[in-house]
């Protein structure tokens, strides 16, 4: 870290409330972030040195275009996976079957799509499945 830097850099405030422990820089988180990422060396817009805005983090795609950089936390998409071991009760083979035998009816929440829309995603699909192979 540079030495400018480090003095604009307040030193933090460390105090507790309900039990519980807390640091205070004594400046904006916004004002923090950009401190901190004028130090990165790698180039805005990549994962390790997202560009910030509105509190969402943005990296550039493949192809150039700047996309939300997602994170996923392993250990829920982990709980919520089904490995090809797990052995099904009778009661949940028995609710899947109930709801293979019903018929797909678009709601509220989940509205059926138009011919366009359709339409759409088939011609993304074509051009993502181009761009692989």
């Amino acid at each position: 870290m540079s030495e400018a830097l480090r003095v604009s850099i307040p030193k933090p405030t460390e105090f507790s409330a309900d039990g519980r422990s807390f640091v205070q820089y004594g400046m904006s988180p916004v004002k923090m972030a950009s401190l901190r990422a004028s130090l990165r060396k790698a180039k805005k817009g990549t994962r390790r040195n997202p560009i910030i805005k509105d509190g969402k983090e943005y990296v550039y795609s493949s192809d150039g275009r700047l996309i939300v950089l997602e994170h996923l936390n392993r250990e829920a998409v982990a709980q919520r996976t089904l490995s090809v071991d797990t052995a099904l009760t009778k009661e949940k083979v028995d609710r899947l079957k109930e709801f293979e035998s019903r018929p797909v009816e678009p709601d509220d929440e989940c509205p059926e799509l138009t011919d366009e829309q359709i339409a759409e995603i088939l011609n993304k699909a074509m051009l993502q499945k181009s761009r692989k192979g």
